[in-house]
């Protein structure tokens, strides 16, 4: 695409910008003499006619794959070539309708040959084709039979003119006409071999069948719509990559809403996902849908939207003025309408169709249809209120601009823009910023929010933000970019005013490399939460290998690293002082969670952040870290917290499954810490919860005083084999024990008094659960704990226990739920006479006996005391007789 641009005085002196825009068809001026002059008097009289010649390329895949996959059709492909006269009408007078042209050989030396070729004279035509050759006695160039079942990938050109015998070879790009659905199945947590043996795709706008225009692609008699498409798959498992099917439907633009349902079976199990779609289908777009198989369902992680088509050409030595804001994009179907993304414009918008619009008053997203589908440079000159692909506010209303901009050529420093956030947000069509096509955004000063959702964007041009000397905000800027493979160096070394680079490089997931001093100039930045992390909770893996030594040092005013590294699992290293010069931190809450390549914590890390509050989640899930540094937080007096302040509450080294040990003092200074565990999304991410530690230090506790939950904090500690005495006698606010020691498998006694100095404890609710090696119980292990409210399955799967402690509950009268509290105790022979006497308030006895299979006996009046009483569903599952 040449965009040419021209000043020129104009009448009364009065400077004219001319635009042209578009392809420059050269015509060719045929000489006969000048032909004939360099021929023989034979030449001249045998060359009155010419065969057509032909050779043929596809549209290269843009983001997506296609069935016709690379740049040629198959050795021995045919397909269908009409020649006519350019006005439409029979080409001299001859119908050279549907010639069957076929190819042989592959790549740049394939040929093309016909049988019956068209004969060239020196009048000018077009050539139309298509493919595959549809050989019909009745054969109708508006109305080629497609169909889904077999799968064919139809292909159409659009028409070449100026053919004639001077001219004869018609070079013809076949485009897709098709719709292609891509389903993406790749591993996430799952843990079975994810033999993927089906898949169905199933829509309201897929359809089965259609007429093509051969001409223009477009389809017509649509029919079979609602169909479903279903592949049997054999010997393909996700564990040796994603498993990718396509299929190829007939897309009813006529369904401009509804769901996608997606099934898939793995396993021999069916697990399905709906997406829904807001916009019709297009011909020749490739919609991808990535799903992620974890061990609990088959997620979305997001669609793809690409259209299949070779890059235009810009001219890059073009000069560009400051009252121009130019932008290419993309028009996917003939009568389209596009939405620009332009709030408050007064100017003149050339659409780059040979349309021009002139706007006298401020317009609030200007839109334009295209007659026909195709790439144009839109070039808008005058002034703008503010650049905003997200959503612009318009009569009460807010309104969203069309995501076709294919690239960014400039934006002109006095069109008045100095706002940029969320100005090319969800443009999934980006692919290209020209170097230099933000020069003009001298008086911007936010770029938030500006590329979010640019997933085809693979690169930053060098020095990109070099003229942004005013910006302060560059959070959110590339999240979700996640084609982005790399940073250019010093891209912020301009931009000095800067103070938050939050999410600024989240979920940029192929990004694989963070370049030295990126951030040395940037000295007034406060916030760094999660600028390269995975701020989705989603497990996602980013792909920075390494942090520079040094990354921070020029940051001393940061306050919070939350999520910076979230999810980068190919770091195995962080550099010995990373943290030094940034002395007023105050969180960390997930800075490392999900690095599992990470495989130590250096010494003193945290040794110079004196001021932090939060270390919630900060190595969750690092399964490669299998030692704390002793005295890790000796100098963090100030923490309140080791679980974090989000609804996602996890514990500093919670799934760290290759951890032992537990330094001993390790939380000596700490004495602010308000609570090593937190009710959350379930009781498995307190501080320790999911390690293989097997012994806890003596005293661990011992000088954290104002704690108030201990919520999961050794949940699932498979190897914990003991628990110290006293080790929660210095800690009289806590009100909480839900899930402490659940799932402790090898742990088989607890300590006399455990609880004694924990009188405001209300919740023992899975406390102990899943403790399958607990044989005894302490007699008075609760008669402290008066204002317990919860005794839910406390000791749930006990196995090993065999009896209960006399009196056991007689001093928590203020219990109301005793619900599955010895469930599936299998070992169990008795109960003790009179063990709910005092438990007046109790309302739901659900369970609470239910599978101790060894009872033989249920004493007599076990629940007269309980008159509260609702529910007593499956409290046991031993005969009615034995109940007296």
């Amino acid at each position: 695409m040449n965009i040419c641009k021209q000043k020129l005085m104009g009448g009364g002196g009065k400077i004219m910008t001319v635009h042209r825009l578009g392809k420059v068809i050269l015509s060719q001026l045929l000489c006969i003499g000048a032909v004939f002059s360099a021929c023989t008097d034979d030449e001249v009289f045998n060359q009155t006619t010419k065969a057509l010649q032909v050779s043929v390329s596809t549209e290269t895949p843009a983001e997506s794959r296609a069935i016709i996959d690379g740049g040629y059709l198959p050795d021995g492909a045919s397909i269908g070539v009409t020649l006519i006269a350019e006005d439409g009408s029979a080409y001299d007078g001859q119908a050279f309708t549907n010639l069957q042209y076929t190819a042989a050989g592959e790549g740049s030396s394939q040929t093309w040959s016909s049988a019956t070729p068209a004969s060239l004279s020196i009048t000018a035509g077009k050539v139309i084709a298509y493919y595959p050759y549809y050989d019909s006695d009745d054969f109708d160039l508006k109305a080629v039979p497609v169909e889904t079942t077999s799968q064919t990938d139809y292909m159409y050109a659009k028409p070449v003119t100026g053919i004639n015998m001077v001219s004869p070879a018609a070079n013809l790009t076949m485009q897709h006409a098709m719709t292609d659905i891509r389903i993406n199945v790749k591993k996430g947590t799952y843990t079975g071999t994810g033999e993927v043996t089906k898949i169905t795709a199933k829509a309201p706008a897929f359809a089965t069948s259609a007429t093509m225009d051969v001409e223009t692609g477009v389809f017509a008699n649509v029919s079979g719509s609602g169909a479903q498409f279903v592949q049997e798959l054999t010997g393909t498992a996700i564990s040796s990559g994603n498993v990718v099917h396509d299929f190829l439907i007939v897309p009813d633009v006529k369904s401009t809403s509804g769901e996608v349902s997606i099934f898939v079976i793995i396993d021999g199990k069916k697990f399905a996902v709906t997406v829904p779609y807001t916009e019709c289908f297009q011909q020749g777009f490739a919609y991808t849908y990535n799903l992620t198989l974890d061990n609990a369902a088959l997620t979305l992680d997001g669609v793809n939207v690409a259209k299949w088509g070779v890059k235009a050409e810009v001219d890059e030595s073009l000069q560009f003025y400051d009252d121009q804001y130019i932008v290419e994009i993309q028009v996917p179907s003939d009568n389209y309408t596009y939405g620009h993304n332009i709030d408050g414009f007064i100017g003149t918008i050339d659409w780059g169709d040979g349309t021009t619009t002139e706007y006298t008053t401020e317009k609030v997203m200007p839109v334009h249809t295209y007659a026909t589908a195709g790439d144009y440079v839109v070039v808008a000159e005058g002034k703008i209120k503010a650049l905003d692909s997200y959503r612009i506010y318009d009569n009460g209303m807010y309104r969203t601009p069309t995501p076709k901009i294919k690239k960014i050529i400039n934006i002109g420093k006095d069109m008045g823009v100095k706002f940029m956030g969320e100005a090319f947000y969800g443009q999934t069509l980006l692919s290209e910023i020209v170097p230099g096509a933000l020069d003009g955004c001298t008086e911007v000063t936010s770029f938030y929010q500006t590329f979010r959702g640019c997933t085809n964007l693979a690169s930053i041009p060098i020095g990109l933000f070099n003229k942004c000397t005013k910006v302060t905000n560059f959070s959110y800027t590339f999240e979700d970019c996640s084609s982005l493979t790399s940073i250019p160096e010093a891209l912020f070394d301009k931009c000095t005013e800067v103070n938050d680079f939050s999410c600024t490089f989240c979920n940029c997931y192929k990004l694989q490399t963070i370049p030295v001093g990126l951030f040395d100039k940037c000295t007034k930045v406060t916030s760094f939460a999660w600028t390269f992390g995975d701020n989705e909770f989603n497990s996602k893996k980013m792909e920075i290998v390494s942090i520079p030594r040094g990354l921070f040092d020029k940051c001393t005013e940061v306050t919070t690293f939350k999520g910076a590294f979230k999810g980068c699992t190919k770091i195995s290293e962080i550099p010995s002082g990373l943290f030094d010069k940034n002395t007023k931190v105050t969180n960390f809450d997930f800075t490392f969670g999900y690095c599992s390549g990470l495989q130590a914590i250096p010494e003193g890390l945290f040794d110079k952040c004196t001021e932090v509050t939060n270390f919630g989640g900060t190595f969750h899930a690092c399964i490669s870290i299998q030692a704390i540094p002793e005295g890790l937080f000796d100098y963090n007096t100030k923490v309140t917290s080791f679980m974090g302040y989000s609804s996602h509450y996890y514990g500093c080294f919670s799934s760290c499954v290759s951890l032992q040990s537990i330094p001993e003092g390790l939380f000596d200074n700490c004495t602010e810490v308000t609570d090593f565990g937190k009710i959350g999304d379930n009781n498995n991410n307190g501080i320790f919860a999911l390690t293989n530690i097997s012994a806890i230090p003596e005293g661990l506790f011992d000088k954290n005083t104002k704690v108030t939950s201990f919520d999961g904090a050794f949940s699932k500690c498979n190897n914990l084999l003991a628990i110290p005495t006293g080790l929660f006698d210095n800690c009289p606010e806590v009100t909480d024990f839900n899930g402490t020691f659940q799932g402790c498998a090898s742990l088989q006694t607890i300590p006399e008094g455990l609880f004694k100095y924990n009188t405001k404890v209300t919740d023992f609710g899975y406390t102990f659960d899943e403790c399958a090696s607990l044989q005894t119980i302490p007699q008075g292990l609760f008669d402290n704990n008066t204002e317990v409210t919860n005794f839910l399955h406390i000791f749930d799967k006990c196995t090993a226990l065999q009896t209960i402690p006399m009196g056991l509950f007689d001093y928590n009268t203020e219990v109301t739920s005793f619900s599955y509290a010895f469930y599936q105790c299998r070992n169990l022979k008795s109960i003790p006479v009179g063990l709910f006497d005092y438990n007046t308030k109790v309302t739901n006895f659900d369970g609470t006996f239910y599978y101790c299979d060894d009872l033989t006996e249920i004493p007599a009046g076990l629940f007269d005391n309980n008159t509260k009483v609702t529910s007593f569903h499956s409290t046991f599952s031993v005969p009615v007789f034995l109940i007296h």
